[in-house]
C-alpha cells in the first residue's frame, strides 16, 4: 500500500476524465476519514498497483510546485477548520482585534507580543471566575496600503465572559466580538475567514494561525475496504446526480453539507474524492 495518491492531491484538478480511468491501474481506494465535532469530512484517493505511477506522481508533483504549494495553503486551512469544529461551538466567541493608529507594532513579532499578553489576560479572567481553562485559536495579518503596514487579529476563545468584559481586555485598539453561531458547515465560515488572502493588499502571516495546547485533535482513521474501486468508478461517473445519496447512504447518521467532489488527473491514473458531512439533527 505505499504507492498511494494521498500526498498528491494537487495532481488532480480536472472536473473530467476518462471513464476507465478511475480503475485502470488501481489496486484500491483508501478512504480517510476525519471527524471533527458535527462534521465529517471524507478523503478518498488510490492506492497504485506498481511504483512507475507512483514516479510519475513525483515527477509531475516537481513540475507543478505552485499547484502543489497552494494545496499546502489549502491544507493549512483545512487544518484549522477541523481544529475550530473539533473544539468550538455555539456560545463561544469571535473576536477581532485592531490597532489605533498610534499603537501600531513595529513588526510582527511584536504584534504577537500583543496578542498573547491579551491572551494571558484572557486566561487569568477565567481563572478568576473560575471557568474552565481558556482554549483559543487565532491568527495574524498583515495590510500593506497607504498608511503604510497594519496589522490585526482573527480569534476564536471559548465562551463563558461577556462580550464587554472580553473586549476591554484588549488595550491597543478596538476589540470587536460576537457569539459563534454554527450553520450548517459547523464554524468552517469563520475558519475560513481567518486564514482568508487576498493577493493585492493583504497576506497572511508567516505563522499561520496558533493554538493553544488544550485543543482536542480531531478524529483520523483509514479504511482501505469502505469503497471499492468498481464503486469509486461508479461514484465518479455520477458524482454531480447521485453522489450525495451514495455517500448519505454509506454514512448514516450524516447528510453532506456541500456537494462533494471527484477530480481527475492527466498524469496519473485513479480519481481523489473529497465530501464534507454534518452530523444530523435529532429532532424533539
Amino acid at each position: 500500500m505505499k504507492f498511494s495518491a494521498e500526498k498528491y492531491a494537487a495532481l488532480f484538478t480536472e472536473n473530467r476524465g476518462e471513464a476507465g480511468a478511475a480503475r485502470e491501474g488501481v489496486n484500491g481506494y483508501r478512504v480517510k476519514r476525519i471527524r471533527a465535532g458535527e462534521t465529517l469530512e471524507i478523503e478518498g484517493y488510490a492506492i497504485w498497483s506498481t511504483a512507475r505511477t507512483a514516479a510519475e506522481a513525483r515527477k509531475q508533483s516537481e513540475k507543478h510546485r505552485e499547484s502543489v504549494r497552494a494545496i499546502h495553503l489549502r491544507n493549512r486551512q483545512k487544518d484549522m477548520r477541523r481544529l475550530i469544529n473539533a473544539n468550538f461551538g455555539a456560545g463561544d466567541m469571535l473576536l477581532t482585534l485592531t490597532y489605533a493608529p498610534d499603537r501600531q507594532p513595529t513588526d510582527e513579532k511584536q504584534a504577537q507580543r500583543d496578542v498573547r499578553n491579551y491572551l494571558r489576560r484572557l486566561k487569568r479572567a477565567r481563572e478568576r471566575m473560575g471557568l474552565e481553562e481558556l482554549k483559543y485559536i487565532y491568527t495574524t495579518e498583515m495590510t500593506e496600503g497607504a498608511l503604510g503596514r497594519r496589522y490585526h487579529h482573527h480569534l476564536i476563545v471559548n465562551g463563558g465572559i461577556s462580550r464587554d468584559e472580553v473586549e476591554a481586555l484588549w488595550k491597543r485598539g478596538i476589540a470587536n466580538s460576537r457569539a459563534a453561531q454554527p450553520d450548517a458547515y459547523g464554524l468552517s465560515g469563520w475558519a475560513h475567514y481567518m486564514t482568508k488572502r487576498k493577493e493585492t493588499q493583504e497576506k497572511a502571516s508567516r505563522r499561520g494561525f496558533n493554538c493553544s495546547r488544550n485543543l482536542k485533535r480531531p478524529t483520523v482513521t483509514y479504511a482501505d475496504h469502505k469503497i471499492s474501486v468498481r464503486r469509486m468508478a461508479e461514484l465518479a461517473e455520477d458524482m454531480e446526480s447521485r453522489g450525495a445519496e451514495i455517500l448519505e447512504a454509506l454514512y448514516p447518521g450524516y447528510r453532506t453539507a456541500e456537494r462533494p467532489e471527484v477530480r481527475w488527473s492527466k498524469w496519473v491514473s485513479g480519481v481523489y474524492l473529497s465530501a464534507r458531512l454534518i452530523r444530523k439533527r435529532t429532532e424533539n
